[in-house]
């Protein structure tokens, strides 16, 4: 193909440009119509037992029991929803080399049993809410026997 001018190459090659970043963003809008968003999460946590929900540390949504974390939604700027979640140690390892999930940012630097869990399919939406009640039970017995009975906690 023969060009006319470098101006006629440059507009070619800015029309390729904007035809890829549009077929990234429509790729990025399928994928993201695939994941489990931050409204259904804040709905899971929602119907664990006694739970809050604040907005805190950069916009993400924080969930708590007897006043403790046990969840985060968001966290990083991330094109992608992520939720990050307490674990028991040997989970902590197992799920560690689980594609998707990885070492919760800034928590597990600190040695603590806490993973991330990112672009999560709307398939695999069952892990996360398993792990999810699981953390809501890990913090729940790290509460005081006064006040778990006070929130009707862990009473079998």
């Amino acid at each position: 193909m023969k060009y006319n001018s470098v101006s006629e190459i440059y507009s070619i090659c800015a029309l390729k440009s904007t035809q890829n970043v549009h077929s990234v963003k429509i790729k990025q809008i399928m994928l993201y119509d695939r994941l489990m968003k931050y409204e259904e999460f804040n709905n899971y946590c929602n119907s664990l037992s006694s739970t809050t929900h604040v907005i805190q540390w950069g916009n993400s949504h924080v969930w708590k029991v007897g006043g403790k974390v046990f969840a985060i939604g968001g966290w990083e700027k991330r094109e992608t929803p992520a939720f990050t979640f307490k674990t028991s140690e040997s989970d902590f390892y197992f799920l560690s080399d689980e594609p998707g999930f990885r070492p919760a940012p800034y928590f597990a630097s600190r040695g603590m049993k806490w993973i991330q869990f990112h672009n999560v399919p709307k398939s695999e939406e069952h892990k996360l809410k398993h792990f999810l009640k699981k953390s809501h039970h890990i913090v729940s017995l790290g509460l005081t026997k006064k006040k778990q009975k006070e929130l009707g906690l862990n009473q079998n």
